[in-house]
């Protein structure tokens, strides 16, 4: 029997039509993460004469010295550090007293919130190093309403120490006050400052005030002597002679008055052990007894009102920043935190050791546990992504308890687990459906829903897996939310290039930056997709159509195939 010439080359197309539509697949559901470098094609030049903005800050303190600040390197790198930028080069910088000698000038700092304070303005200017990030037209545009964004609204108090040129460091509690571009641009760094004291003896801490009173007699001995106590220390000098009388005072101010930071205080006059005075909101702490609400918070190290991110238990927390009913309700505490009723406890993931994990503590490259599609075994996936993170957003909750005593709070359209109906969002469940559950024994079970509340919660999180469910409360759920478009399914084809992308950001480190958790918010990717929700729609009904017609054509080549060789094998008979 002869064999037929057409049979290799017929299996080379095919060969490489499937390959032309797993690379067009690929290729075409990559166009959202390249939308939006849309323009960046279009380059500029460098700026011989860069904008500069003049950007204001209310202090915390009310030292009637002005002076000028002369590293602006040190000053560039804390301000980005502050601001979670790095494309900041601060010019200039100088602090404006409470009250000063130019009073115009004083008077032209205008806040756009319109604060009546009557604290020093810390003063500078800067320019954006766009060579540090980009040198197009559309990024240069997103970057400076990055600044602005990180300037006004996401770091609006931050906290700066600053040397003068006398060696004296002093640190700031600041608060956005004003950013608008700069009257007149300048591309000289400011190299060399000037220090002026304009320091009245009565708020130095090093001031005295010497008083001479002299009278002379011609006929008689006279003797005067004057004592003046205006503060804890006094030193009184007084020389007699039969014709002069001199009385010498010399005062020195106390220094838990002296308008500056000194000694163990943590702020201007307050804070510490030797002050009896504790500071007020904004002000400077290291531990709660610094300040007068007793409440310093443990990570800006300023005395803030309570809240839920403040590292203290108050304000009817069950546990730090847990828990409770206030309104807004903080996030719920997680295993071995404590707690007065099941409200109180909050969304986990299992880790990889068995041990569990808050949601909104997990990271990117962690393994958590998932279960299969089918709800018959459990395995290790990695999350990939941190999609969303926002701890003070308050959003309606759908909080589902199973028979079992499993619980969990999804939003509305998030994606879960569902017995014979595949997976689907939390505002269509009914009593009458059940979820995957595991048990503490580890043995997997389905369990009916027994009650389905609505309640407002705050603190959202969610993240994203290689295979799109993680084990959430020990219940089986998607990663994904409906986004007004599409099935679980559906998100997880979409997703199909992130997750080549991730694969490959673990050897090309210029891929690594789209996967980073993003500080608060929505992740941009996330963002995009939803945006171009249609085009991903439209995409997807390609591919599944390119799948459908290649296995039709794999199933008619089996066909005509099957059918050649039997009339070949007939034939040889």
């Amino acid at each position: 029997m002869r064999s037929n010439p057409y049979i290799p080359l017929i299996a080379a197309l095919i060969a490489l039509l499937c390959m032309g539509i797993v690379v067009g697949t690929i290729a075409v559901a990559l166009i959202p993460v390249y939308l939006q470098q849309k323009g960046d094609d279009i380059s500029v030049g460098t700026n011989s004469n860069p904008q500069v903005y003049a950007l204001s800050y209310i202090t915390n303190s009310k030292n009637p010295t002005s002076y000028s600040i002369e590293d602006m390197n040190a000053l560039s790198a804390q301000l980005n550090q502050a601001l979670n930028l790095k494309e900041l080069v601060t010019m200039t910088a100088k602090y404006v007293p409470p009250t000063s000698s130019n009073r115009k000038k004083r008077a032209a700092t205008e806040c756009v919130k319109g604060q009546n304070t009557t604290n020093g303005i810390f003063e500078m200017e800067f320019r954006i190093d766009y060579s540090k990030a980009c040198r197009t037209q559309v990024c240069q545009q997103k970057l400076a309403d990055q600044v602005n964004s990180h300037i006004t609204r996401l770091f609006p108090s931050i906290n700066l120490s600053v040397n003068l040129p006398n060696g004296t460091s002093i640190s700031f509690s600041l608060s956005f006050c004003s950013l608008k571009p700069a009257v007149s641009t300048t591309t000289t760094q400011q190299t060399s400052t000037t220090y002026t004291t304009n320091l009245p003896a009565s708020t130095a801490s090093t001031a005295t005030t010497s008083t001479t009173t002299s009278s002379t007699t011609s006929t008689s001995t006279s003797t005067s002597t004057t004592t003046t106590t205006t503060t804890t220390t006094t030193t009184t000098t007084t020389t007699t002679t039969t014709t002069t009388t001199t009385t010498t005072t010399t005062t020195t101010v106390s220094l838990c008055f002296n308008g500056i930071k000194d000694q163990d205080e943590t702020d201007v006059d307050c804070g510490g052990a030797t002050c009896s005075a504790r500071c007020d909101l904004t002000k400077m702490c290291s531990q709660n007894s610094d300040c007068a609400n007793t409440n310093c918070h443990k990570t800006s190290k300023t005395c803030q009102a309570p809240s839920c991110d403040d590292g203290n238990q108050n304000n009817g927390e069950t546990d730090v920043d847990c828990g409770g009913t206030q309104t807004p309700s903080c996030p719920r505490c997680a295993d071995d935190e404590t707690c007065t009723q099941d409200t109180d406890c909050d969304e986990m993931v299992v880790l990889a050791d068995g041990s569990t994990k808050w949601l909104k503590d997990t990271q990117v490259g962690e393994f958590v546990w998932t279960m299969s599609s089918d709800g018959t075994q459990t395995y290790l996936t990695e999350v990939m992504m941190i999609a969303n993170t926002q701890r003070n957003t308050t959003k309606l909750f759908y909080t589902i308890e199973t028979e079992t005593n499993h619980k969990l709070s999804l939003s509305p359209d998030h994606f879960i687990r569902v017995k014979h109906f595949d997976y689907l969002p939390a505002e269509q469940l009914t009593l009458n459906h059940s979820l995957f559950v595991v048990m503490k024994d580890g043995s997997i079970h389905s369990s009916r829903i027994r009650t389905i509340n609505q309640e407002y919660k705050t603190g959202v999180y969610n993240l994203f897996t290689l295979d799109g469910t993680a084990l959430v409360n020990y219940i089986a759920a998607s990663t994904y939310i409906n986004n007004g478009f599409g099935s679980h399914h559906m998100k997880h084809r979409i997703y199909t290039p992130m997750r080549i992308g991730y694969y490959l950001s673990k050897h090309f480190e210029f891929l690594h930056n789209i996967y980073v958790t993003n500080e608060y918010g929505v992740h941009w990717i996330v963002l995009k997709h939803i945006e171009y929700r249609h085009v991903l729609i439209f995409i997807d009904q390609i591919m599944i159509s390119s799948i459908n017609f290649f296995l039709s054509i794999k199933f008619l080549t089996i066909l005509f195939g099957a059918i050649y060789i039997n009339k070949m094998i007939k034939g040889s008979h």
